[in-house]
């Protein structure tokens, strides 16, 4: 029997709770629901009973199931979100739901091209501005349900946006039902704590199902023969866990068990299997490649095609789509295309069991497969996250573009992790200077100061070209810089008290020994105010400034370095006396 066959039981006041919230929000009043609890307690059929009851009422659904392997693409779930609504839009429609604040909202769904520049500072949340008036304009045609299941696997940026969103919720006809667990809670721990301490937060926790309840699903599930001593065995073996008990049954009713007080015993030694991997052994007795298949789709993740899959487990289409329909009359995955498991509990036991060897091969042929397809690099990189490090140049260049696309929507944190993956790669000698850079600049965005520090140093030393140096050198300057401005950024950077090259004695790339006289005036005056009345410049900042500027005037032909000192090099307006006019590299007195 399905999981969805198996009535609701003890769930009246969860559901008596949602249906209020759902008549606040048709009333004009947002809100918020949060449910929580232990795998397989029931989350994601309230979430589902909510979505229904919703539709009933005329109500537009926002709808999104987090994934395991998903979290590391950044607005994953907020893309899924309003896929339907705005993705498959007519175009005049969809012109009229992007207009105004909410256009900003474009780049993050990907309805805009362009490799764009990644947005620096504070100016991140325009994404979150741009989709909160996306969701405004949505609910301006009627009442609006958003529903987020396995919040708990969600991305950090679409966690970001419904803390935003909830915080405005109080005027919109808009609610909002997020599930998860927070047993499971990792570094985006605090967003969903966010959430729950919302003054508009109800939060729900269902509980285990006391003793009759557990006999309905045991009978409806196993057998209507199941006595009362063989229904409290189930109950103390699984803890009441709904998603558990009707594993048990299935696995009690495969073995043709006994539904009396004797079988009690069986479900005594069945118990830890069951609770460990019970969906396990049942795969294993399935005809033809159903279990190769499974595996497949659970190294996909979910929304999986069946070419894909069937790409992987090495079968023709013929063969996969019998192994998806005999994998859907077990219950493992649930009905319908695109394939998804029943339950992601279902899905992390069938993935755990894969070794390593196998995962990387998976892993790897997935990424070759959804590159072909022309799939987003981001999501081809979720893959070679996971894979072994073989010094691939392909796999360097897709992680690469994956951290531009990520940088421009402001994912700043998923960036770096694709960086770091490509560093560790590692990547040819030729381009390992521009990969330790481009991580550089990427940490700085975050509060990866010391990181940040260390990788464009590194990049200086492996960088070839004085020019390239200057480069470098200009933007390691630009984030010691504005480090120094910050008293907690220089308290936790170490690099900044002693930078390496402060020492008089070092040369600089371009073989020339740094000095003040190659600093602009302003750098070189002492701490007191600068003409045109510039911000005092850190101290701690100021040698990083000197082997940029040295290493971009030497790189200069001799006829344009006589210009110098009527120009300014590339980068150096990022720096805090860019907003002077006395610049004089060459002079030892300001204008």
């Amino acid at each position: 029997m399905a999981r969805d066959d198996v009535p609701l039981l003890e769930r009246e006041r969860e559901l008596a709770v949602i249906a209020d919230g759902l008549a606040a929000a048709c009333g004009g009043a947002g809100g918020l629901l949060t449910v929580e609890g232990a795998a397989g307690l029931g989350k994601t059929r309230l979430v589902q009973a909510a979505c229904d009851s919703a539709r009933s009422r005329g109500m537009t659904v926002l709808s999104a199931r987090a994934g395991e392997l998903e979290r590391g693409l950044p607005f994953g779930v907020v893309r899924t979100l309003f896929e339907t609504p705005v993705g498959r839009a007519t175009a005049a429609d969809r012109a009229v739901l992007l207009e105004g604040a909410a256009a900003m909202a474009a780049p993050v769904l990907g309805l805009t091209t362009g490799g764009g520049t990644p947005v620096r500072d504070g100016a991140a949340f325009t994404g979150l501005h741009g989709l909160y008036w996306l969701t405004a304009n949505l609910a301006e045609r009627g009442p609006l349900l958003v529903a987020v299941d396995d919040a708990h696997w969600a991305d950090e940026a679409s966690l970001r946006f419904l803390v935003y969103l909830v915080h405005r919720l109080a005027a919109l006809p808009v609610l909002v039902v997020v599930a998860g667990r927070r047993e499971e809670l990792g570094a985006d721990k605090e967003l969903l704590e966010r959430l729950r301490g919302d003054p508009l937060t109800s939060i729900l926790q269902p509980a285990p199902l006391s003793e009759p309840a557990t006999a309905a699903v045991v009978r409806a599930a196993f057998s209507p023969r199941a006595d009362a001593e063989f229904c409290r065995a189930c109950r103390t073996a699984t803890g009441g866990n709904p998603l558990l008990l009707q594993m048990m049954s299935r696995a009690l009713r495969d073995e043709g068990a006994d539904p009396t007080a004797f079988g009690g015993v069986r479900v005594t030694e069945l118990a830890p299997q069951v609770v460990a991997m019970s969906v396990l052994p049942r795969l294993h007795r399935l005809p033809g490649d159903a279990g190769a298949f499974a595996r497949s789709v659970a190294v996909l993740g979910d929304g999986v095609e069946v070419r894909h899959a069937a790409a992987i487990a090495a079968l023709g289409i013929g063969p996969a789509t019998r192994a998806a329909d005999t994998l859907a009359s077990a219950g493992i995955l649930a009905r319908g295309r695109p394939l998804e498991f029943a339950h992601p509990t279902v899905r992390r036991a069938i993935y755990q069991s894969l070794p390593p060897a196998e995962l990387h091969r998976a892993h790897r042929h997935a990424a070759e497969l959804l590159d072909a397809d022309g799939a987003p690099a981001d999501r081809v990189a979720a893959h070679l996250l996971v894979t072994e490090r073989l010094a691939d140049g392909w796999v360097v260049a897709v992680l690469r573009v994956a951290a531009g696309r990520m940088l421009a929507r402001g994912a700043f944190e998923e960036a770096v992790r694709c960086l770091e993956r490509a560093r560790q790669e590692p990547p040819a000698r030729p381009i390992r200077a521009d990969v330790l850079f481009e991580l550089g600049s990427a940490e700085a965005l975050t509060t990866r100061i010391d990181d940040a520090c260390r990788h464009l140093e590194q990049a200086f030393e492996l960088a070839a070209g004085v020019r390239r140096r200057a480069e470098i050198a200009l933007e390691l300057a630009r984030v010691m810089s504005s480090a120094a401005r910050d008293t907690a950024a220089r308290s936790r950077c170490s690099i900044m008290p002693s930078p390496r090259w402060a020492t008089s004695t070092r040369r600089c790339a371009c073989g020339s020994k740094p000095s003040t006289s190659a600093w602009p005036a302003e750098i070189r005056r002492p701490e007191g105010r600068r003409p045109g009345g510039c911000e005092r410049w850190p101290g701690s900042a100021r040698p990083a400034a000197s082997p940029a500027v040295c290493c971009w005037r030497t790189s200069l032909p001799t006829r344009s370095r006589r210009r110098a000192t009527r120009t300014r090099p590339r980068g150096w307006h990022a720096l805090p006396c860019a907003r002077t006019t006395y610049w004089n590299p060459g002079s030892p007195t300001s204008r």
